[in-house]
Parts: structure tokens; sequence; C-alpha cells
């Protein structure tokens, strides 16, 4: 595992990441906010070589010396690039070769693939004892991330392998980018801008739009809140 944290090692990583597939998770800098919201703590790279070698990406971590923030637009590929969320991933990053591994699962077994029970004892005890501040991932140890990176890819690329259904590509360029641009633009209300976040992995294929506790498709009609 490599942390980057120069130009000279950023390149190096490069050379890698043109040639390879990839499996990608952004680390938000606030776990509580919007991604569109917040800012980006770090990425963690693990290229789908026969050395499954791992990078660490830091921009606003206080473990590492950290990317000045135009390497995160720099960094890209030609490559497919796995994700869990791309919806996520794409409010830090335009690629346009992102593929999205929930929904890979999601159209073979009509379920989300869960990834909530997944945290380590680090993580816990921050969100638990701390939750009243903002940007605690830039605080929890840069190799708790890593290792809950590590388990989150080992459950998911057994779901990136196979042939894709046929309306794959529709579902992952059409529907989720177009998703994620309306996300990105928020909802205006009397308190000022919020943001919602959908989520099309449900059972009946309607996507559901919330975020933050509120239930913006089930706002009542008749009260104004619509």
């Amino acid at each position: 595992m490599v942390i980057v944290e120069s130009r000279k090692e950023w390149k190096k990583f490069m050379v890698e990441f043109e040639k390879n597939d990839s499996v990608i998770i952004p680390i938000q800098c606030d776990v509580n906010k919007h991604p569109i919201d917040t800012e980006l703590c770090l990425f963690y790279i693990r290229l789908l070589n026969d050395s499954t070698d791992e990078y660490v990406l830091p921009f606003k971590h206080s473990d590492a010396i950290n990317l000045d923030n135009k390497y995160i637009t720099l960094t890209k590929t030609s490559k497919n690039v796995y994700t869990y969320d791309k919806k996520k991933l794409l409010h830090f990053v335009k690629w346009e070769n992102v593929c999205d591994i929930q929904l890979m699962h999601y159209l073979r077994k009509n379920e989300p693939l869960m990834i909530d029970d997944i945290i380590t004892n680090a993580h816990q005890y921050f969100y638990t004892h701390f939750y009243k501040f903002s940007n605690l991932n830039c605080v929890v140890p840069i190799l708790k991330h890593v290792e809950w990176c590590r388990e989150v890819v080992d459950r998911i690329k057994v779901s990136a392998l196979g042939k894709q259904p046929s309306c794959y590509e529709t579902y992952n360029f059409d529907v989720l980018e177009s998703l994620q641009y309306i996300e990105q633009h928020g909802l205006m209300t009397k308190d000022g801008l919020v943001y919602t976040e959908y989520n099309p992995y449900t059972t009946t294929g309607r996507p559901s739009n919330r975020f933050g506790g509120t239930n913006f498709a089930a706002l009542n009609k008749t009260d104004g809140s619509r």
C-alpha cells in the first residue's frame, strides 16, 4: 500500500493507474453531509492487476502530506473504474468511465448490495463520541480508512465479475448520471438550499428520494411542505 504525498509519487502512480482497471472508493471529509456539500478527504484505489496494488491519495487528512486539490481533477484514466456508489464519486470527479458495482448486483438479484455493516472500531469510536464535530474522517487514522476500504472492496469485487445484463449500460450511464445531475443542483426551500439523494435500488425499481432524515418523495401535499 502506497500513500501518495508528492508530485513525483503521483506521476509514478499514474503510470500504473492508466494501464489498469481499478476500484476506487472516495472518502469524504464529513460523513454526515451530502457529498456535494463537503470536500474529498482521500481516494482509496486498488488496481485490478495481478498484484492488486493499493494507493491512497490524501487531500484533506491530518495523517498525511496532502496533495493539492488540482490532482483530484488531474487523476483520471481511460480504463474502467469500478466503485460502490457512482453518483457519490461523480460529485467529486466528472469521469465518463465509471461502473457502478451496486447497480450490477441489483440488476442481477433485485436487491441492494449492503455495506452498512462494515465498520472499524476506530470509525465506531469517532462517530459515536464526536458526532457533533464536523469532518471526522479527516482525523480517523488513514490506516483505519484503508482497513474499511479493503473490506468493502473484497465484498463488492464479487459482484463485478461476469456478464452484465443488457440494460446495464442504460442504467449506469443514463439513469445514474441523470440522478447525479439532479442531486448536485439541490432543492431550494424557504430555509435555503438543501441536497437530496436518490436511491434507485428499491424493490419496485422506483427511486426513493431522501437525505438527512427527510423523505422528499413523501412530503405533505396539503400543508405547503411539498
